[in-house]
């Protein structure tokens, strides 16, 4: 019912916008006019901070009505959107986009921070592998770092321009790869493919102080990954695993569907709810702009602890007999952990016990996670057409070329635990215990020994965790590395289940 009542609702806005704009015919049939409009509509009437913007949006709309042809949607959403908001964005690649956050890059298969060391010169360091990628396959792992691209040593001058030419630019490559323990120098070559990187990259179980601790190694919240998720839980379930370290160091968000279903494993079993999906606690709340918030019922604010899931595109997800009932969580977050992997930590800390092993910030602030305190639509303007394919009209065609692979991630609501407090606002958690992703340290995820799980086993162990380190000492001829100021980063996406607006299918769930 509220699907269908929120694509009239967008039929609406755009028969105002396309009857009233006064323009001449060829600025009506003009691109910039139909890519303004899809731009537009989705931050008047969706767009969690529209309030607060108002004066701006109704300038951009003054201005495109006048000329479109002046006027650049992804750049007027870059400028006007809401102070605090770091994640809004219009693209012609959505499709791009999308894949993204499912998980599926055509990529090396591998993660890696850049470091800068003395005389000029730059490295890349390798974070992770994923399985079966061709940096895998190439032996690469965590702790080597790459030297040389095509023959071009790294420096601090080139290393940028490198990344996006070489590393991101979808060609094949040469790479001299150094093994810091031993130095030694080796070259291979790699060709990216398009595949799908799996997040549930590792899960254990460790005997500390007497009791079961698991350890889940989590990259991303796809949609993919419940089924892997469901595995890795009963793993804990039959080791008796009373309490996990969740590491989601590199995980930059996902889908809500995928949230809930792991926050529902992982809570206690008090507020799990019935295994039909009902009965379940509240797990958070939700604060939309005044348009929704009169809309949507006191329900509708609500995500709940469920057993069984379903997102806006029918799916179902079904964790019956999946909870672990933890005691305890132990969440090892660097800055690159955001949306998601917050969320899922704001909703939990109300029912159960969480700790924070953090990477602090370089920005000044205490914070050791992006402090992604919203969740966003992520629509494309293919599902906006047909829902409007009768305002449209003749001009479809048009549109629908002008549009071609056009999308936006539009903010769409905040989000609270269930007494509407966030932790995270707006500089992410402040750890507990503060501890730096050190690849230098000799050890690979998972490892025990490794900088940031060790300090969580600690921490689990009832011991003081203070080991940190932030210069990493190169064993080539004493030099050191620090971490550059440029870092690759991956989508920072939270990808809501509510509020299905505008299109019935310019939403992925």
């Amino acid at each position: 019912m509220k699907r269908f009542f929120t694509i009239a609702l967008c039929c609406v806005a755009v028969s105002a916008l396309v009857s009233c704009r006064k323009v001449s015919p060829d600025q009506t049939s003009g691109s910039r006019s139909y890519q303004n409009l899809f731009a537009y509509t989705y931050m008047n009437q969706v767009y969690v901070w529209t309030d607060d913007i108002r004066a701006q949006l109704d300038s951009w709309k003054s201005s495109f009505q006048s000329d479109a042809s002046k006027v650049d949607p992804i750049e007027t959403v870059d400028r006007i959107k809401y102070k605090y908001d770091r994640w809004t964005f219009v693209t012609d690649e959505i499709s791009k986009f999308q894949n993204s956050v499912a998980g599926i890059e055509t990529t090396f298969g591998f993660r890696i921070r850049f470091y800068l060391g003395l005389e000029g010169s730059a490295a890349a360091m390798i974070l992770c592998t994923y399985k079966d990628s061709p940096a895998e396959k190439a032996g690469l792992k965590r702790g080597d770092y790459i030297v040389a691209v095509n023959g071009v040593y790294l420096t601090r001058d080139n290393y940028k321009s490198l990344y996006y030419d070489c590393f991101e630019g979808g060609v094949s490559c040469s790479f001299s790869v150094c093994d810091h323990l031993t130095g030694e120098v080796r070259n291979i070559s790699m060709t990216p493919v398009e595949m799908y990187e799996e997040p549930v990259m590792l899960s254990k179980v460790f005997d500390v102080a007497g009791k079961k601790v698991g350890y889940l190694l989590y990259d991303g919240f796809t949609q993919k990954s419940v089924s892997d998720l469901k595995i890795a839980a009963k793993q804990f379930a039959n080791a008796g695993v009373t309490e996990l370290i969740l590491d989601m160091r590199y995980n930059g968000g996902g889908y809500v569907p995928t949230e809930l279903a792991l926050a529902t494993i992982l809570a206690p079993k008090s507020v799990i709810g019935k295994a039909d999906g009902s009965g379940g606690a509240v797990y958070q709340k939700l604060v939309f702009n005044s348009r929704f918030d009169d809309i949507y019922s006191e329900e509708d604010k609500v995500y709940r602890f469920s057993q069984l899931l379903r997102d806006s595109s029918g799916e179902y997800y079904d964790v019956s007999g999946c909870n672990l009932d933890l005691k305890k969580i132990y969440a090892i977050l660097t800055p690159s952990s955001a949306s998601a992997s917050e969320a899922i930590l704001v909703g939990l800390m109300p029912y159960m016990d969480v700790e924070i092993i953090g990477e602090p910030k370089n920005d000044g602030t205490q914070g050791c996670s992006s402090g992604k305190f919203c969740q966003g639509l992520l629509c494309d303007a293919e599902g906006f057409l047909e829902a409007n394919r009768t305002i449209f009209g003749s001009e479809y065609d048009a549109a629908h070329k002008a549009l071609n692979d056009w999308g936006i991630y539009v903010m769409n609501a905040r989000y609270t635990d269930c007494n509407g407090d966030c932790p995270i606002m707006p500089d992410g958690f402040i750890p507990d215990v503060k501890s730096e992703d050190d690849p230098f340290d000799g050890a690979v995820l998972g490892d025990p020994e490794e900088t940031m799980l060790a300090a969580a086993l600690r921490l689990a162990s009832g011991a003081p965790a203070t080991r940190s380190s932030k210069i990493y000492a190169n064993p080539e001829k004493g030099h050191s590395f620090v971490p550059a100021d440029f870092q690759p980063s991956r989508p920072s996406v939270l990808v809501s289940s509510r509020g299905q607006t505008l299109s019935s299918r310019g939403l992925t769930p």
